[in-house]
């Protein structure tokens, strides 16, 4: 077994420890909500945390994430909702964006990549519900030093049953400064009686320990729902 396949096996091993973690553990995603197309290396992860309230419903969530390898990104996330809709949440994403996929267009640097999304939900004292999916292709432009704007182009759906929804998400993030990032982001859908409103949402994230620990702090909106916040922590690996 040479080095790189390795590197490959113990990725999954870690990757799947973090799994049962999450599964057993009782704490939605940090924010920013619209991903770019980057990935962590093989046998690197970070964790991202947050916490989040909206409509009288308090979230705590968890979302550990480890490099697979080959361009591939495993994130594994555990939520709980307590409120007037108790709920727990488990969700799966793999993130691939290789190398190759990776140009420079007009001197701003292009990354591209795809990702495949599900969570399944369960109320308190009840069954687990039929699983969300999403399907969609991220780009994700240096438009400056400080300044990067990402798109997601896909479908998504609340449950098997449903038919697909076409999804848009865009992000614009800003960095005045190497130890905060400000970002703007809309996540919209085709089909908006079945997913409901565009969400648009502001934010910033501060690093506490530059490049490794930061802190954030989201704010959000929609026609059909009320306002919402959340506040969260990340940890990541030197290389992020």
């Amino acid at each position: 077994m040479n080095h790189s396949w390795n590197t490959v096996v113990r990725s999954i091993r870690l990757a799947a420890g973090l799994m049962c973690w999450a599964w057993a553990c009782t704490a939605q995603a940090s924010p920013p909500a619209v991903e770019d197309a980057g990935v962590v290396a093989a046998g690197e992860c970070f964790v991202e945390a947050s916490a989040s309230r909206a409509a009288g419903a308090r979230t705590l969530s968890v979302a550990p994430a480890c490099g697979l390898g080959a361009g591939l990104e495993l994130t594994i996330e555990r939520a709980v909702q307590s409120g007037n809709d108790s709920r727990g949440q488990t969700g799966m994403v793999l993130k691939w964006s290789p190398e190759v996929l990776r140009t420079t267009l007009g001197g701003s640097e292009i990354s591209w990549g795809a990702w495949v999304a599900t969570a399944r939900s369960r109320p308190a004292g009840g069954q687990a519900q039929a699983a969300e999916s999403t399907l969609a292709l991220i780009t994700s432009a240096q438009l400056r030093p400080e300044l990067s704007a990402h798109l997601h182009l896909g479908v998504a759906r609340p449950d098997a049953a449903s038919p697909w929804s076409r999804l848009t998400h865009a992000a614009l993030y800003w960095s005045p400064t190497t130890t905060l990032q400000w970002f703007a982001e809309v996540q919209s859908f085709a089909n908006r009686d079945l997913m409901g409103a565009s969400v648009w949402a502001t934010g910033a994230r501060v690093w506490v320990i530059p490049d490794r620990v930061g802190v954030y702090g989201r704010t959000q909106k929609a026609s059909d729902r009320p306002s919402g916040w959340s506040l969260g922590l990340g940890w990541y690996p030197p290389a992020f």
